[in-house]
């Protein structure tokens, strides 16, 4: 799935030791740990590849009236970042093995918020001298049929605590996933009568399923825009789902990455709700049987959303750039921050093998 921001039609890019929430998040992933609930891995190979073409710099008067029109300061030169998460592994997601990469990112970083380590590259220098710049990044791992096991549906919070960083922070109102009092109300609507956190995310996971339709691209982002419209790609289906799970005060976000097999490769996104004694449970909203399945022709790449950047600029807005107050919604492939020229810019996600091992 490819993110279009409204004012930002000119990219399809929707381009873990560390102390508060990022400290609960892989260890609590229970379920992983006895390795039950895995089924059918598949070895998979491939790259993921971010071209940027035909450079044209603007220079002199044309520099700055380029900049005033996209809100960028007139003395700003040409500018290129790129920030893109570390493929790392997930309970699902087995023996990551980074193959190579090219180049080499200026630095790497972690979001401590969700705990997505960043590769981030500023290729601004390369610019004048360079009609076109590649980066790209070849690696394997092991991806698995992937169903929790929950011992019951009736888990509870009192049972089990829920850590109080992931109770506060997913379950917050949002840019994205606002919470609004006629959302709240639906949720409750669609869960009377379901008191367990559970229950109401997979009656939450059926409603969304059997209401909305899909469109892409979607004219506005946002579970405001899915609730109003009920239509819209993978990522409003996401938005409305986590929306609507945090207006009950479970906590929910995004897994961003792929559908990356032989057979077939696109964008994709979709949910995770937070389960009391089990940990992080997948929901896929675009899928009948998506509620806590994952299959085996994924790529992880992120989880979370308005995931934090370093070395953002404060100019960049979703009016010439993927970054707002130094965030980006979610991250795919990569994310882009560009002023003062012109150029094609193209990704490609490729397969190089595809083994089921069982």
């Amino acid at each position: 799935m490819r993110m279009k921001y409204l004012l930002f039609a000119s990219l399809l890019l929707a381009l873990s030791g560390c102390v508060s929430v990022r400290q609960n998040l892989d260890v609590h992933y229970k379920t992983g740990a006895s390795w039950k609930g895995y089924e059918h891995p598949r070895l998979l190979e491939g790259t993921l590849t971010l071209k940027i073409k035909d450079i044209h710099l603007f220079t002199g008067d044309s520099l700055k009236t380029h900049n005033r029109a996209q809100g960028i300061p007139e003395t700003q030169p040409p500018t290129l970042l790129v920030w893109s998460p570390v493929i790392r592994e997930f309970p699902s997601q087995r023996s990551v093995n980074l193959l190579s990469i090219n180049p080499e990112p200026t630095q790497r970083f972690v979001d401590e918020e969700n705990g997505n380590p960043i590769w981030f590259w500023d290729l601004s220098a390369k610019l004048a001298s360079n009609d076109s710049l590649i980066i790209r990044r070849r690696f394997s791992y092991i991806i698995y049929d992937y169903r929790p096991l929950i011992l019951s549906d009736s888990l509870s919070s009192a049972e089990f605590p829920i850590p109080d960083s992931i109770q506060t922070f997913y379950t917050k109102s949002e840019p994205f996933l606002q919470i609004s009092d006629s959302l709240t109300q639906l949720a409750r609507t669609i869960t009377e009568g379901l008191f367990q956190p559970l229950q109401q995310a997979r009656a939450l996971h059926r409603w969304v399923f059997e209401n909305m339709t899909y469109v892409y691209p979607p004219e506005i982002r946002g579970a405001q825009n899915a609730l109003h419209t009920l239509r819209g790609d993978c990522g409003q289906y996401a938005a409305l789902f986590i929306a609507l799970a945090r207006s009950l005060h479970i906590p929910a976000r995004q897994q961003s990455g792929f559908v990356f097999s032989a057979e077939r490769v696109s964008y994709h996104v979709w949910a995770e709700v937070y389960v009391a004694g089990s940990g992080w449970f997948p929901v896929d909203p675009t899928r009948s049987n998506g509620f806590g399945f994952l299959d085996n022709k994924r790529l992880i790449a992120s989880a979370g959303n308005n995931i934090p950047l370093l070395f953002a600029p404060q100019w960049a807005t979703y009016q010439n750039s993927e970054i707002e107050q130094r965030r980006t919604p979610f991250m795919q492939l990569a994310t882009i921050v560009k002023s003062g020229f012109e150029a094609r810019i193209d990704t490609e996600i490729r397969v190089i093998r595809d083994i089921l091992l069982k």
